[in-house]
């Protein structure tokens, strides 16, 4: 018993017992477990990754049976098992779920989980408490307009809101939903942020190549700076990160009652503040068979009016040439161009429009000052409204969308 009720002060000790509770359930843990168990005269079962998994789990139930025992005082941060920090329970809640989803798990468990989705566009936040099926159990919306009165103005200037302010809008709202549904904050492992525009996942940055679109975010740290203000308020889980239209074609693969759950072959379509696409092929997310992967991005900009030699106005898609870019708007103000097209942009600004031609002759521009728009500027929500309004229609894309 001594081995395992070891002092909370005795920090080495700490670390160690916690890290090998980690390890047993690990992967490359488990691995090395059934290779041992390989080398030695093994019962029926210890060569299977099932048994092996749930005799580990075992072993820390009986450790906490001895705790009990002991009547030692300190909190258990797992109802069934112990851990001494926030970030063991949520990486031993990671293992516990992968291995649950490759050996499979009951419906009860499944229905029992809880995790956070966050959805943010140009319009509005919206923020769900979800179950391990995928099912949205609860949610909540928030309009931009309602939170900045001067959000549409400032929306695609260079003078726009802060992306701390809208940050601090969202932890608001996750714990409220918390509050609102009774739920643990320490019982929510994963929150799953789905944001619309370019994201970074690996090292978490919003506004990666470019500026997001219609959202006051670039080059922004997101994970790490919604990681610092969460645990602030006391939630200590892990941030997952993409773009929107990638997250939507996930849920709807994976999720239970998903749209594309039963075929290899599909894609979302977002129209919305903005427009985006993103397709599966072959059960996976799907870019483009370059190095860069990177073709079939940014749908709503990477479609874009061209004059073809007749004189005839009709779309061409340049995601082959962009990598997920954005075309350079020729008409525009330079500070709009290097706000909008990003490194490129800067480039077409710094060199001139004769010595940027030479130098990237088949980089698309779009004929701004011609009238000629990408697919997002004619067929986002608000160029809908503004069209709407132009030809003297009472109708909102919104009224639309719910009469449809």
């Amino acid at each position: 018993a001594a081995h395992y009720l070891f002092s909370e002060s005795n920090k080495l000790a700490v670390v160690m017992r916690e890290a090998d509770r980690l390890w047993m359930l690990s992967a490359e843990g488990v691995e090395k477990d059934l290779v041992d168990d390989a080398k030695k005269d093994k019962e029926q079962k210890q060569g299977n990754a099932e048994y092996k998994v749930v005799h580990n789990m075992g072993r820390f139930e009986d450790e906490k049976d001895l705790y009990d025992a002991a009547s030692i005082e300190g909190d258990f941060y797992a109802d069934r098992f112990f851990f001494r920090t926030n970030g063991g329970k949520r990486l031993f809640k990671e293992f516990v779920g992968k291995w649950e989803g490759r050996l499979g798990k009951d419906e009860l468990a499944r229905a029992a989980y809880r995790y956070i989705g966050i959805s943010m566009g140009g319009t509005k936040l919206a923020v769900s408490v979800n179950d391990g099926n995928n099912k949205v159990l609860s949610y909540s919306y928030t309009e931009w307009e309602d939170e900045f009165p001067d959000w549409e103005q400032k929306r695609d200037s260079t003078d726009r809101i802060d992306g701390d302010d809208v940050l601090e809008i969202v932890v608001r709202e996750v714990t409220a939903i918390l509050g609102k549904e009774g739920i643990k904050k320490e019982d929510i492992g994963v929150i799953s942020a789905n944001l619309a525009g370019p994201v970074d996942e690996e090292k978490g940055i919003y506004g990666a190549e470019f500026p997001a679109p219609n959202l006051p975010f670039f080059k922004y740290p997101f994970r790490d700076e919604l990681t610092k203000r969460l645990e602030r308020k006391g939630i200590d889980a892990r941030i997952e990160m993409c773009n929107d239209a990638k997250g939507a074609v996930m849920g709807e693969t994976y999720s239970p009652e998903g749209l594309l759950r039963d075929t290899e072959y599909g894609g979302i379509v977002i129209i919305g503040t903005g427009i985006n696409i993103t397709v599966k092929k072959k059960g996976e997310v799907y870019y483009g068979l370059s190095e860069k992967k990177e073709e079939i991005k940014e749908g709503g900009h990477n479609l874009y009016q061209v004059k073809d030699e007749a004189g005839n106005i009709h779309y061409a898609w340049v995601g082959d040439i962009t990598f997920g870019n954005h075309p350079i708007e020729r008409g525009k103000n330079p500070e709009a161009i290097k706000e909008k097209s990003g490194a490129m942009g800067r480039e077409y600004v710094d060199l001139g429009e004769e010595e940027f031609r030479e130098q990237y002759p088949d980089y698309p521009v779009i004929e701004w000052d011609e009238g000629r728009r990408d697919f997002e500027d004619s067929c986002s929500g608000p160029s809908i409204n503004r069209r709407l309004e132009e030809a003297g229609l009472d109708l909102t894309v919104e009224e639309l969308t719910s009469a449809a």
